[in-house]
């Protein structure tokens, strides 16, 4: 269990690093800051650093803001399904743990069915083109879906 525990808190090290190293050292590199100038003179002469990155279809209003996503919405309802779903696979385990076949195999399926309704909900706001969409920023050169 440690080594679980410690393995998440690796993973998600990971992408704080790399969250870090595109905001703090990536975009003033590209944007030639520094003693980086010719980065930006050979290899992206127009390119501006700027955190969100206006890359792809992230582009801000006229008075220079960003559209936020609101908090109330899909996101609000999208983590309480998360939330659900980790509190049926916990009951599912005590089941496992107790012996309890029809238990663990109903709380299973319910966390399945939980997981498969959070992804649908997630899906447009990762395929729709966007400022926090797959198919711009960071994650998108990455982690480019189908749909781009």
């Amino acid at each position: 269990m440690a080594w679980f525990i410690f393995s998440e808190v690796m993973f998600f090290a990971a992408f704080f690093g790399a969250l870090f190293y595109a905001r703090q050292l990536a975009l003033p590199w590209l944007a030639g800051d520094g003693a980086k100038q010719m980065t930006n003179a050979l290899l992206w002469p127009h390119f501006e650093g700027g955190w969100p990155s206006t890359a792809g279809d992230a582009r801000p209003r006229a008075d220079g803001s960003f559209e936020t996503i609101p908090a109330l919405g899909v996101p609000l309802v999208n983590t309480l399904i998360l939330l659900s779903s980790g509190v049926t696979v916990t009951i599912a385990h005590h089941a496992l743990r107790a012996n309890q076949r029809l238990r663990l195999t109903l709380f299973l399926a319910a966390t399945f069915v939980l997981d498969s309704v959070s992804s649908t909900c997630r899906r447009p706001s990762i395929t729709t083109p966007g400022p926090s969409s797959a198919c711009s920023s960071a994650l998108g050169s990455t982690a480019r879906p189908s749909s781009c």
